[in-house]
């Protein structure tokens, strides 16, 4: 299976992925870093929140008690923190009714925004029982609670720009790797098809060289085994083209030495033939029909060499 997936893959392939997958593992350590501390800075905004938006409620409920106007105390509030964030106030009306004051609805950002997977790993753990009650004597107390939604908002479309960034600076890096690699492993390629052509016996190929350094000094080797597998096929067949005229003149020389040596008998018998052909015709004369047969096949033969 592994050789499969990763040994048979191309070297190009192989790089690409494991530069892939380093730098998938960069971002979600960078992800599991940036969710912590999300996480710390909106506990941290949230505390800030809560204390600013208790002395904003508790100078507002004094100064209006000072000018005896603490019946518009739910409508000054709004006024007075239509601009802190991260908080919840609500007022609390003789009957315990609660009234949201601050922010007025629709004027927030929804947490729905951020998916919940999301809000679940960034929301502080104690920012849901960060409450503050305000309080002074003749006026209905103030609640305040800390609401993280916007900050998990924020930090949720600060994330997934930051997600969209990476995702394409990666791939522009990825094919820039591609291209580059291509032209950097190119020579392998060729030198691939160089050790083709010498397998089939086409040791006049050369292969020039290329501007990669190692790759270089392989070239230069290949080009340095084609020449010296072609000297090697040029001596061989000069040394066979030597061994076949070395055959040839011994040859030569061994049919000289046997036409030599056999002349004088052939002639001896060429002068003695009409000797022996009388002494056969004599010796024969009453000889069986079989021996007078090889008889004249003998004189027949005897003839031949005239």
């Amino acid at each position: 299976m592994l050789q499969k997936l990763w040994y048979d893959r191309p070297v190009r392939t192989q790089l690409l992925i494991a530069i892939g997958a380093i730098n998938l593992i960069a971002a979600l350590l960078a992800g599991v870093v940036s969710i912590i501390n999300t996480r710390t800075a909106t506990r941290v905004e949230i505390e800030a929140s809560l204390e600013i938006a208790q002395r904003f409620v508790t100078a507002t409920m004094k100064d209006l008690a000072a000018q005896d106007r603490l019946d518009q105390l739910e409508e000054e509030l709004p006024l007075e923190l239509k601009h802190l964030r991260h908080v919840r106030i609500m007022f609390m009306d003789t009957m315990g009714q609660l009234t949201v004051v601050s922010p007025q609805p629709g004027s927030v950002t929804r947490p729905e925004q951020a998916p919940r997977w999301f809000a679940a790993l960034v929301r502080p753990q104690l920012v849901g029982r960060a409450v503050r009650v305000v309080a002074i004597d003749h006026a209905n107390p103030v609640i305040i609670i800390g609401e993280p939604s916007d900050e998990i908002a924020e930090a949720w479309r600060d994330f997934s720009s930051l997600a969209i960034v990476w995702l394409t600076l990666n791939a522009l890096i990825l094919l820039v790797l591609y291209a580059v690699l291509g032209r950097l492993l190119d020579p392998l390629a060729h030198l691939s098809r160089g050790m083709l052509s010498l397998e089939e016996g086409r040791y006049a190929t050369r292969l020039a060289l290329p501007k990669v350094k190692e790759l270089g000094v392989l070239t230069e080797r290949f080009n340095t085994l084609a020449s010296a597998l072609g000297t090697a096929r040029d001596e061989n067949s000069r040394l066979y083209r030597q061994l076949i005229s070395v055959q040839e003149e011994e040859r030569r020389e061994i049919a000289n030495e046997l036409h030599d040596e056999a002349g004088p008998c052939l002639f001896g018998i060429t002068a003695m033939h009409p000797r022996f052909r009388c002494l056969l015709v004599r010796d024969l004369t009453g000889a069986r029909p079989r021996s007078r047969g090889a008889s004249a096949r003998f004189c027949r033969s005897s003839s031949g060499l005239n």
